[in-house]
């Protein structure tokens, strides 16, 4: 496979950063065709003589608003490159292309947040194990699991006794009749 040029990461990244400015409530209403969406609204944007004119006409027609000071910056150094000719170009010609890099840049963030979050519930659940919190393994598990059933168990059967007990002395009485 080949390797981006210097122009197609720079581009990619400014659409990245683009991309993400984009209200979730927006891309929760488009989520069909979201993607067909930004392709286009690029493309059709790239039609300028300038990068600022591009960045402000997406960010009027796609609502974007940039909420991280990284992204700004990135947003910022495109502008300041120079090559506007160059991006413009390039929007316009190798739009798929770009959008696709940029759909697999948000895949891969959303698979490292699913990781991050399979690992903090993994961490959170071996907290919860008895001995605080720390990790029980092989037979003492098994030990100690059957101690905490057992322990519930005769819970349960004095609970059940002393409900069963009440339930008979209450209807023993209901039962018993009055004089008056």
């Amino acid at each position: 496979m080949e390797e981006l040029s210097k122009l197609h990461q720079r581009t990619a990244a400014l659409l990245d950063v683009i991309w993400r400015g984009i209200p979730a409530s927006y891309k929760s209403r488009y989520r069909r065709n979201i993607w067909q969406q930004f392709e286009d609204n690029v493309r059709s944007a790239a039609y300028t003589s300038s990068l600022g004119k591009f960045v402000n006409s997406l960010c009027l027609n796609l609502g974007i608003e940039f909420r991280n000071g990284d992204d700004i910056e990135t947003a910022n150094d495109a502008l300041r490159e120079g090559d506007d000719r160059a991006m413009l170009k390039l929007m316009r010609e190798e739009t798929t292309l770009l959008v696709l890099i940029v759909r697999l840049r948000n895949q891969e963030r959303r698979e490292q947040w699913e990781a991050d979050q399979a690992e903090r519930k993994q961490e959170e659940q071996e907290s919860l194990q008895p001995g605080f919190g720390l990790p029980i393994e092989g037979e003492e598990k098994q030990r100690e699991d059957t101690r905490f059933r057992r322990h519930n168990d005769s819970i349960d059967q004095h609970q059940s006794h002393r409900l069963y007990s009440d339930v008979v002395a209450y209807s023993r009485k209901c039962a018993t009749p009055t004089l008056v």
